[in-house]
Formats: C-alpha cells, sequence, structure tokens
C-alpha cells in the first residue's frame, strides 16, 4: 500500500512501474548469475580445469565485479542511472555469449573473459539500481530496495530451476546458454525500455558522496561494520561459486543434484530476503547478528566436516538462513539507524555497498 500524502496519483503510477521495472531487472541479473553457476561442472569438465584452474576462471567473474563496482559512480553521474542499467544488462548478456565461444574453443581465458563481462554487467547494472531504488523509496515511503534485492535471489531460483530442466534433457552447456540469451533479449529490451528517462535516473551535486577519509571520520564505526560484512560476505560469495562443484566432487552426485542443492541455497535466500525486514523490525538488530552469525557458522563447519549428502544439504540451509540476515541493505539500514535523507547516509552506504561487493568477490581459491 503506497502510504503518500503529497505524490499525485500520475506521480504514484509512474513511480509504481519503475519499480515493478527494478524488480524485474533484478530478476534477470539473479537468472543469469544462476545460468552459470549451475553449470560450473560442465564448465569444469569442458575446459578439463584442475581446481586451482577452475579458480583462475572464476577470478574473472571477481575482477570484473570488482571493475564494475568502482567504474559505476563515474558511469552513472555521466549517463544516468536507467543507461547505466542498460549498459549493465547489455553486458552481462554478452557475458553468456562469450561464455559459448570459450567453451566451444575450450579456452579458460576467453571463459573466464566471459565471467568477467557478467560480473562487471551485473556490478554496474546493481550500483545503478540501488541509487535510483532509494530515490523511489523515499518518495513512495514504503520498503522498495529490500524487495529488490529479494528478487535478485528469486531469479537465482528460477535460473536454477531452468538449468535443472534443461539438464533433464541433456542440453549442453553452449546451447543452455544460447537459450537463456535469447530468452532474455526480449525482456532486457522491455524493462530498459521502460526505465528510460525515468525518474531520480540523473545524478545531483547532492547525490555525490564525499571521499573514502571524510566518511570514515565522519562515521568510524564503518569500520567495524565493514568487517562483519567482509566476513559474512566470503561466506556467501563462496558458496554463490563454489557450491554445485563442491557438492559433485565432495559427494560424488550427478551435476543436476548439485544444481539441485544451489536451488534450495537461494530458495533459503529468497525465503530469508522477503522476511528479512520483519525479523530486524521485531528484534533488536545487535540479538539478530549473533544468533544469524552462530547459525551460518555452524551451517558451514557441518558442511566442512561431513561427509553425507543430508548433512550437507541441511548446513547449506543453516548457513545460508544465518547469512541472509546480514543483507548489505539491512545491516547499514538498521545498524546504522539513519533515515534515507540524512545526506551524510549516502557517503556510507556507498563505501559500505563497496566494501560489501568487493569481499564478496573474493573468492579466488587455490
Amino acid at each position: 500500500m503506497i502510504r503518500s500524502d503529497h505524490l499525485s496519483n500520475i506521480d504514484q503510477s509512474i513511480l509504481l512501474k519503475v519499480r515493478n521495472m527494478l524488480f524485474l531487472v533484478f530478476l534477470i541479473l539473479g537468472f543469469i548469475m544462476a545460468t552459470w553457476i549451475v553449470r560450473t561442472p560442465s564448465i569444469r569438465d569442458i575446459l578439463n580445469a584442475s581446481i586451482m584452474q577452475m579458480g583462475l576462471v572464476l577470478l574473472g567473474f571477481s575482477i570484473g565485479s570488482i571493475a564494475g563496482i568502482f567504474s559505476s559512480q563515474k558511469i552513472t553521474l555521466k549517463l544516468g542511472a536507467d543507461r547505466s542499467i542498460t549498459l549493465g544488462l547489455c553486458a552481462a548478456l554478452s557475458g553468456l555469449i562469450t561464455l559459448s565461444i570459450g567453451s566451444i574453443v575450450s579456452s579458460i581465458w576467453i571463459v573466464s573473459c566471459g565471467l568477467g563481462l557478467i560480473g562487471a554487467g551485473i556490478a554496474l547494472s546493481e550500483v545503478a539500481v540501488n541509487f535510483l531504488g532509494s530515490h523511489i523509496e523515499r518518495n513512495l515511503k514504503t520498503h522498495v530496495l529490500t524487495l529488490i534485492h529479494a528478487c535478485f535471489s528469486l531469479g537465482t531460483v528460477l535460473g536454477g530451476v531452468s538449468g535443472v530442466i534443461l539438464m533433464a534433457f541433456n542440453v549442453d552447456f553452449i546451447k543452455h546458454m544460447l537459450i537463456v540469451f535469447a530468452l532474455l533479449c526480449p525482456i532486457t529490451i522491455y524493462a530498459t525500455t521502460q526505465l528510460n528517462n525515468a525518474p531520480g535516473s540523473k545524478l545531483t551535486n547532492q547525490n555525490r558522496q564525499s571521499n573514502l577519509i571524510d566518511t570514515l571520520r565522519r562515521d568510524p564505526q564503518l569500520i567495524v561494520i565493514g568487517f562483519i560484512v567482509l566476513a559474512v560476505a566470503l561466506a556467501e560469495g563462496t558458496a554463490n561459486d563454489w557450491l554445485p562443484l563442491l557438492i559433485v566432487d565432495t559427494y560424488k552426485v550427478p551435476e543436476y543434484f548439485g544444481s539441485l542443492i544451489f536451488i534450495i541455497f537461494a530458495l533459503t535466500m529468497t525465503i530469508g530476503r522477503f522476511i528479512g525486514v520483519r525479523f530486524l523490525n521485531t528484534f533488536n538488530v545487535a540479538t539478530v547478528m549473533r544468533v544469524s552469525s552462530m547459525i551460518g557458522a555452524l551451517g558451514i563447519l557441518i558442511l566442512v566436516l561431513s561427509n553425507n549428502i543430508y548433512y550437507g544439504l541441511c548446513s547449506c540451509i543453516m548457513g545460508n538462513w544465518g547469512i541472509t540476515r546480514f543483507s548489505s541493505r539491512n545491516v547499514r539500514w538498521c545498524w546504522l539507524g539513519r533515515k534515507c535523507s540524512d545526506k551524510n547516509q549516502h557517503s556510507s552506504n556507498d563505501w559500505l555497498y563497496r566494501f560489501f561487493s568487493w569481499s564478496s568477490n573474493v573468492r579466488f581459491r587455490w
């Protein structure tokens, strides 16, 4: 329900349309993310890669994500949030084509570049969506960003399910990437067309963040929060990339079974993000963080030590349930306790978001 005393019905309808398109954008990004993750065992087999070489392949995604994050502000300032979202989606979709080309020629470097394009596209779009979503949230006076991030998780569930279905029909990795590309192209065109010249797309001087030193001087508590988010993001980022391959190699199960575990993982995150705000509004934030960290750590410990596939499944649910309580948006929103209108929060949020995004992409494994 929209709670607004000053917005006209026309303004509300425009903002609602933009909000729904942002939901759709994050759904697309989540779908792209899950599309290649569920096929990591296939990527390894096609490239005949060792674990160390797979670490190099996945490093491409990390480098692309970091590059996208740290270039996003300049790109968004120059192009606007709407065009930045379009550019990010195009980069992510082109990454699927590059993955297919790399698989055809069995090139680790081309596959890594494809993942880099996906990572950069997702990162750029994500920052632009967060900026535009903040504007929509302030004007509609209702939670938007939390639901946007939940749509990303929902997209990973749908992408994982589609991957399992295609595997059931013995569709190989290359055809899988091309099918997803063909499916998402018209949806992407529709979403980006609707977002063209969306209200709040242009950044002004009031939207520009101060530098890192000024931010930390004004809010030194961010250092502590950053390290908390660092630990949780490392766990989430590693699980996102390695989970299907870890399940297949550790428990000697077929590829589709690893994908099913990933779907359960993503579904748990989706549910957690949709209902996470209720936990944070009902209970003390510090209490939620302590309990969630213990649940998440216990789940990771069980996954590492257990040789039973069913214990592994339970550990994935426990670990992810704990991690989702630490949504980057929820941590900075609830812990800092500032209203969105606080101009200092823009700088703090930007720094913490960059820290979270960097840490969640530290996945290089020897």
